[in-house]
């Protein structure tokens, strides 16, 4: 599966954070990510395969992903989360790690 010309924003930086970011760089996606506080070590590990991916730091808000076609939720981050909700209510694509995988494999 590709996903050439879409920016998709991966919302939480943990290890699947990471992890779905490089996948998706790896298929042609432009990515970005959200995170209230990322951690360093998680950022050089960014960095090192997406040099220009866009990171959005601190609180979510509408403005977070506004120019976003696709959200992929990180397991620690709620979807409830109102900014998050609401991208969702607009006809956002909200998915989470384990749902893009499966997407990927079927």
């Amino acid at each position: 599966m590709r996903f050439d010309n879409r920016h998709i924003m991966v919302v939480g930086l943990g290890g699947s954070g990471v992890a779905a970011a490089r996948y998706l760089a790896a298929h042609g996606a432009r990515v970005s990510v959200a995170d209230v506080n990322p951690a360093e070590a998680r950022l050089a590990e960014l960095h090192a395969f997406a040099p220009d991916a866009d990171v959005r730091r601190g609180p979510f808000s509408a403005a977070t992903f506004a120019d976003v076609d696709m959200l992929v939720v990180s397991p620690g981050v709620p979807v409830a989360t109102p900014a998050i909700a609401d991208f969702a209510r607009a006809g956002g694509e909200v998915v989470g790690d384990v749902e893009l995988l499966g997407r990927v494999i079927s």
